[in-house]
């Protein structure tokens, strides 16, 4: 190769996979020399034939497996063997490997979702709402909070438009709180349910002018009740605007 102009790092690759293939065969030598004899009983180079009782020596089996001490077959010699035996070694990386007999467990083949046929959804669970109620503040409200805390740890506590919303969590804690707040004279607005509470409208279109009673009117007329009409309001210019809620 150098005689050829190939180049050094070339070469040097060249001669480290010349010492890995040498290094192979001295392990594959070794391996074959603790092996022992050769393993195929019927071979004539290696295992000589017996005659019987009278013809049995020493040289007769000193080839032989049974010798107390059989000489080591050279790698050529047992590579001759098995090659006129139609024997082929496989290398290591090419060999079948035991694969371990795991029993494949059994498939389910049951519907999962069985059950979900099984739900009625005419039949709808009622949610429980418990309306809040609105604190006003005031100076001591933190310790008013504090108490309600105490002995109600499940209440949630949030500010809201510049009251103290009051979150109960059941209709017997909602009644009793509000017992304590009468009982302390605390201000407070309790908010309806939403399943109680009115439906709110907005009608637009109208002139500012417009009379809410004849809104309220027209509306009972065709079977709504009126609890309430209010007009938008411009609190800067200190004008109406032409919006009516309901």
């Amino acid at each position: 190769m150098r005689y050829s102009g190939v180049n050094e790092a070339e070469i040097a690759s060249k001669v480290n996979e010349l010492k890995t293939y040498e290094k192979r065969i001295t392990n594959s030598e070794s391996a074959l020399k603790r092996m022992g004899s050769c393993p195929i009983k019927s071979c004539s180079k290696h295992h000589a034939p017996v005659e019987g009782p009278e013809t049995v020596n020493k040289s007769q089996y000193e080839n032989s497996i049974l010798s107390p001490n059989p000489p080591v077959i050279s790698p050529i010699s047992f590579d001759f063997c098995l090659t006129n035996h139609a024997f082929q070694p496989v290398p290591p990386k090419k060999a079948a490997k035991n694969q371990p007999n795991n029993t494949a467990s059994q498939i389910e083949t049951s519907n999962k979702f069985s059950q979900l046929m099984e739900i009625d959804e005419s039949v709808e669970v009622p949610k429980i709402h418990v309306p809040s109620i609105n604190l006003k503040i005031v100076a001591d409200y933190n310790l008013t909070l504090q108490e309600i805390n105490r002995n109600f740890p499940k209440t949630l506590n949030k500010l809201d438009c510049g009251y103290i919303r009051i979150t109960p969590d059941s209709f017997n804690d909602r009644g009793k709180i509000t017992d304590y707040l009468d009982k302390n004279k605390k201000e407070y607005v309790l908010s309806e349910a939403p399943e109680n509470r009115p439906l709110k409208i907005v009608i637009k279109g109208l002139p500012k002018d417009h009379n809410k009673e004849h809104i309220s009117r027209e509306l009972e007329e065709n079977n709504f009740k009126v609890l309430r009409i209010s007009q938008f309001r411009n609190f800067r210019l200190k004008t109406f605007h032409p919006i009516f809620q309901v």
